[in-house]
């Protein structure tokens, strides 16, 4: 069940069309024109602005080119924590106030080829995916200059998490690898060439999550059935697990693990074929999740459609970049209340870079 890539004119950029168990108008949104898209696509279609790290052969997503040079503003170096935003489209991440109560852009990292998921270590230190250079880029808190480089040979990388206890940095490839789908790496102490686990044949990767106790969770979707699955890499294992989910929870679109602290979450961009971005909060013992809760997080700024990468957990928030917003000229970086859902309670206002937050991460 591949996707296709639909190429959209003015703007250069790229909107997946996904064939996921949909049909032509379905989940239809309106078609007024926007960004220089011509007749907006269905929801369907427009499911990625380039976020799904592949391109049929002979193709790559039409991201803009950055030859400006990396920065960070005196300010970024006293405000703690940080949000990093990857701005796909325009190869950069965006640095901003992680308490989301200012539009101000404190820094830009660049020199990218496609930055994507992110994630951070207890030091602060922040790992950048760079899904067509097909390597991982770490960065010190507030800095602007890689310190280390991680060569990925096994795919494209779309996420990562850093173990708590060990160091270890875990890598989800979308696909690309030796078999041409997803795989999961894992770096020792975020160094070396990395552990190569094997997710099944044709199996497409999402973003991972680790929890207190160094377990390892993430989802992916099946490219020829769509059949999704929640996994697990055993904080003492060498094989990656499928977890149970129970029959309440049935998985349409995944778009990332995330971990509160206590639970770990399952999200879902088409959360009960409803349009919207929902997460199921599950508790896992053995083989088996058990539900504790879920929410339904909506907004305003397209319809009530919303689409999110790589959410991640911050502060009682549900924290990321619903991707809808763009086809009203909205560049929004939401913040909802996690438990409860609903629309946003505040947003970062991402215009002055046309900022499309496909991956963010908090830098303490």
């Amino acid at each position: 069940m591949r996707n296709f890539l639909y190429f959209a004119g003015a703007l250069g950029c790229a909107v997946i069309i996904s064939t996921a168990g949909c049909s032509p108008g379905q989940n239809a949104a309106p078609s007024t024109p926007s960004n220089g898209l011509g007749a907006t696509p269905t929801r369907a279609q427009a499911r990625w602005l380039v976020p799904a790290p592949w391109a049929p052969a002979g193709m790559t997503p039409s991201v803009r080119p950055n030859h400006k040079r990396s920065w960070m503003s005196p300010e970024a170096k006293r405000v703690k924590p940080l949000l990093y935003s990857s701005n796909t489209l325009n190869n950069e991440v965006d640095v901003y106030a992680a308490s989301g109560k200012s539009n101000n852009l404190l820094g830009q990292l660049t020199g990218f080829d496609e930055p994507y998921g992110l994630c951070a270590d207890k030091s602060g230190n922040v790992y950048v995916t760079n899904l067509m250079a097909q390597n991982v880029l770490e960065y010190a808190h507030g800095g602007t200059s890689p310190i280390k480089t991680l060569d990925d040979t096994y795919g494209e990388p779309n996420g990562c998490s850093v173990n708590p206890k060990t160091g270890d940095l875990a890598v989800t490839n979308f696909e690309g690898g030796p078999s041409g789908y997803g795989s999961l790496v894992v770096y020792a102490n975020a160094s070396g060439g990395g552990t190569l686990y094997s997710i099944g044949a044709t199996s497409l990767a999402w973003p991972p999550v680790y929890d207190k106790d160094s377990n390892l969770f993430f989802e992916t979707q099946n490219d020829t059935t769509g059949q999704t699955y929640f996994l697990e890499l055993p904080s003492e294992g060498s094989t990656v697990a499928t977890i149970s989910l129970p029959a309440s929870i049935a998985i349409h679109s995944p778009s990332g693990t995330t971990w509160d602290g206590k639970y770990v979450g399952v999200t879902d961009e088409d959360y009960k074929s409803a349009n919207t971005e929902g997460l199921y909060r599950v508790s896992v013992a053995g083989s088996t999740a058990t539900l504790v809760g879920q929410a339904d997080y909506t907004d305003t700024c397209y319809n009530t459609y919303t689409i999110v990468v790589q959410p991640i957990i911050y502060k009682g928030n549900f924290v990321g970049g619903n991707f809808m917003c763009f086809y009203s000229n909205l560049y929004h970086i939401d913040y909802w209340n996690y438990k409860k859902g609903g629309n946003p309670v505040r947003y970062i206002d991402g215009s002055a870079t046309t900022n499309t937050s496909y991956g963010q991460t908090i830098s303490k």
